[in-house]
């Protein structure tokens, strides 16, 4: 004998089924709750970084000299990119030229990295300088006995690391772009000894790299040219 199974199978397989429909229960009425007043339990927002004390200062200082208020969930974000919005032609953004707007970031960036070397009593013998390196993250160049310190302040408060990268790559900017215009003038003297003198200009793998050296002297940034390494 086989087992044909229960009435429902049984219709499937022949192409009909008897449903068997319950009344639909309302829940929240069964449990006595207003479905008004069931809210859903808030959750937290993925990939939302955590901002510390360090963090904060900084933004206050940013929204100070520059006037940009940090950008959060919500914001209408055409509004905050307008609001930095570099006008490449001349070299400006809304509060000034790209160097000028540089040397005021590079000085709140210095105001709270000397702050943590003066809280932590760092020295800066041997001399400090600072890098970025292959991963984003900021480096030392040289062995100091407190570079661990120093990289772990910069790299975790994620405002005084974006600070630091965002006035190297406008540094480089600078440099590569007055490098440019010389080009472009002596090209319009002589096309043929403009192309060869700046061939490096098209190499693919010219560069200019920003770094920043701390001393007993004080702080001091250099911009020079070199080619990358493929």
């Amino acid at each position: 004998m086989y087992a044909m199974g229960n009435i429902s199978d049984r219709g499937s397989v022949y192409g009909y089924q008897h449903v068997n429909k319950a009344p639909e229960v309302e829940f929240p009425a069964v449990l006595g709750e207003n479905p008004e007043q069931i809210k859903p339990e808030p959750t937290a927002l993925p990939n939302v970084r955590q901002l510390t004390a360090v963090d904060r200062a900084v933004q206050k200082d940013l929204e100070n000299e520059f006037g940009i208020k940090p950008w959060q969930p919500g914001d209408d974000l055409k509004d905050s990119l307008g609001s930095g919005l570099l006008a490449w032609g001349g070299g400006t953004t809304n509060f000034g030229s790209i160097e000028e707007n540089a040397d005021k970031a590079l000085a709140i960036f210095q105001k709270h990295l000397e702050r943590f070397m003066l809280t932590e009593n760092i020295q800066t013998d041997p001399v400090i300088e600072l890098d970025i390196a292959g991963d984003g993250k900021v480096a030392l160049r040289n062995e100091h006995p407190d570079r661990e310190k120093i990289e772990n302040f910069i790299n975790q408060n994620s405002e005084i690391h974006n600070l630091y990268v965002g006035v190297v790559s406008a540094r480089n900017l600078v440099a590569i772009g007055k490098e440019s215009a010389k080009f472009q003038q002596r090209y319009a003297v002589d096309p043929q000894a403009a192309v060869s003198e700046f061939a490096h200009l098209f190499s693919g793998r010219y560069q200019y790299n920003s770094s920043l050296k701390i001393s007993k002297d004080g702080c001091q940034m250099t911009t020079q040219p070199s080619f990358r390494i493929s």
